[in-house]
């Protein structure tokens, strides 16, 4: 008798789970679905350890977009790694390692003073806002190590802005601050335009076929480049 009683006590509820109680509870589900869920910022739920006891606070946990998210966005480093390559195949020499985080990366040799390039590299960088700090990283191999001083090449929609030289040989194995030719700083203005970092073989200041300069003397390393926003970093207007 007490299991028989318990079916129909279970059943006289469900029976007065009504179909327009379902339908708010069905509504209900996809507002939490649709908008609850997607702003949810587990970030926001932050622990303490004190005495061996755990805490949560839950005060942002629920929250729309803040305006400073995209600013958040822009302040975070944005590494391109993968450069275009352009010229014949044939000058792009592959290395196995030396590159950022020990990857591998490509080097061509420098023809400086020549009025065209026959080689270049570019790095797109997507749409860049604020005052941007643009590194290099110079890659380092044991047996073909960077050696050319040349000049990046800095385009705002493809067009270029600025020049500034490296010397790779100086500062090969690491990343290296790009600075600004007009301001004499580290930080260059973009107002949300594309941005571009280009280096091409003669931009370099030393020609693989001058006898002192050499071919070990004119290597050009290609590999990783980041942006950085440091001011600025949201749309005005």
């Amino acid at each position: 008798m007490k299991s028989t009683r318990s079916t129909d006590d279970s059943t006289q509820s469900r029976k007065q789970i009504t179909k327009p109680t379902l339908l708010m509870l069905g509504r209900a589900a996809i507002v939490v679905a649709t908008i609850v869920l997607p702003v949810l910022d587990l970030t926001a739920i932050r622990n303490s350890h004190t005495n061996n006891h755990v805490t949560y606070n839950f005060n942002n946990i629920f929250r729309l977009a803040q305006p400073d998210d995209e600013e958040r966005v822009e302040t975070e480093w944005h590494v391109n790694d993968d450069p275009l390559l352009y010229g014949p195949q044939k000058y792009w020499y592959p290395v196995s390692d030396g590159g950022w985080d020990q990857s591998d990366y490509h080097y061509t040799y420098g023809s400086g003073g020549e009025l065209s390039a026959e080689n270049s590299a570019k790095w797109p960088m997507e749409s860049r806002i604020g005052n941007q700090k643009i590194q290099v990283y110079i890659p380092n191999s044991r047996d073909k190590p960077s050696t050319a001083t040349v000049s990046y090449e800095i385009l705002i929609d493809l067009e270029t802005k600025w020049r500034v030289s490296v010397a790779q040989k100086q500062n090969r194995g690491g990343w290296v601050s790009l600075r600004n030719p007009t301001t004499g700083g580290e930080t260059f203005p973009f107002n949300g335009a594309e941005a571009t970092i280009m280096v091409a073989d003669n931009d370099a200041e030393q020609h693989w076929n001058v006898p002192q300069e050499n071919h070990d003397n004119s290597r050009i390393g290609v590999d990783a480049i980041r942006m950085q926003c440091a001011s600025n970093c949201t749309p005005t207007g």
